[in-house]
Order: structure tokens, then sequence, then C-alpha cells
């Protein structure tokens, strides 16, 4: 993506409207990707100072702390967009990809239950589920959620991982 041109529209988007806080936190995602943390956050508290209950900032927050393996600050982050909307699957998974940095991956499981279960066609979830259950060695388990991947989405790149992921939890199994 071409992340200096979508900021620069940002920005003349936010000259004639100083208050977009969608603009804003698209900034801020734009700068996290081109991994200029401080401009990101300084973007994001920018959102929260407009809008406190806007859930997509935390969110987006509590990546960059992630980024930067601030875990509990971004934990902390994502219990906050959380409570702004307990709906919100994006930030539930993000909670469990912490909590699967640190190997804790009952509660990742969790975590991307929890996702699953606010929107059921959530792929990323579903894999990372199956990452956890992998790295528990519970290969028939992971097999079944990146099974599930392929089914949800067969023609795209999560699809050939999860058939990758399949193929060597299989031998595996076979040993």
């Amino acid at each position: 993506m071409n992340y200096p041109g979508a900021i620069e529209k940002y920005k003349k988007t936010i000259e004639l409207d100083p208050n977009n806080v969608p603009a804003y936190n698209n900034w801020g995602i734009a700068l996290r990707h081109q991994e200029n943390y401080p401009g990101a956050i300084e973007k994001y508290k920018k959102v929260i100072e407009l809008d406190p209950k806007y859930a997509y900032a935390y969110n987006n927050w509590g990546i960059v702390l992630f980024n930067q393996e601030n875990y509990p600050g971004a934990i902390e982050k994502y219990k906050k967009a959380i409570e702004l909307d307990p709906k919100y699957a994006y930030a539930y998974n993000n909670w469990g990809n912490v909590l699967f940095n640190q190997e804790n991956y009952p509660g990742a499981i969790e975590k991307y239950k929890k996702a699953i279960e606010l929107d059921p066609k959530y792929v990323v979830a579903y894999y990372n589920w199956g990452l956890a259950l992998q790295d528990q060695e519970n290969y028939a388990g992971a097999i079944t959620k990146f099974e599930k991947v392929i089914e949800l989405v067969p023609e795209k790149s999560q699809a050939n991982d999860a058939r990758e992921a399949i193929k060597e939890l299989k031998q595996k199994l076979s040993l």
C-alpha cells in the first residue's frame, strides 16, 4: 500500500475537517505500518481527545504497543476497546495474540474463541486458534481450525498457509 500517499490524503482531509476522527485514526494506522510508532500513538491520542469512546483508536494503539513488545500496555488498550465496544472481535483476537506471545495458550484460545463467537467468519482468529493448539501439540485440534480457514476463504493466502500447516501436522501425526 502507498502509505505516504495515504498520509497526504489524511492530512488534506484534516485540513478541511480538523475534527475528522476516522482520518486521524487511519493516519495512525498508516504511520504504524511505516513503523513510526510515536507518530501513530500521537494520532490515536488525538482521536481519543476528539472522541473518548472511539474503540478503534484503543485497539490500534494496542497494536503499536504489541509491536513494541509492551504487552501489559497492549492488554490495557485492548481491554479499554472492549469496554467501549463489547462486541469488538478484533480487540479480543489481538488480546489473544499478546497471550500467545507470552505462551499463555489457554488464555489465547479463550480470546480467539470469544472473537469467533462475536464474528463466526473471522478467519484470522481461527488461524490463530490453530497456531495455539499446534503449539500445545494438539495437532488434531489445530487441523480442524486450519480446515475452517480453508472452508471460509479457499482462494486466499490464509488458506494456503492453512493447507501448508495441515500438511506438516499430518506428517507429525503419522510419526
